[in-house]
């Protein structure tokens, strides 16, 4: 999906995290539900691009 903000235009990229029902059951507003955890809980560096009025920055 393309997406802008004040002109520039950029791509939704969503993220997904995998997760597997715990034995945990859990009520929000009167609804019963199984508590879920993720699966992979490395932290991975984003490889991100940025830029400030127009000017690649690196992260590190």
């Amino acid at each position: 999906m393309q997406l802008s903000y004040r002109g520039a235009f950029y791509e939704h990229i969503p993220h997904t995290v995998e997760t597997v029902e715990t034995s945990l059951n859990a009520r929000f507003m009167g609804v019963n539900y199984r508590v879920r955890r993720p699966v992979n809980l490395s932290p991975q560096k984003p490889n991100l691009t940025l830029r400030y009025r127009g000017i690649p920055c690196i992260v590190e």
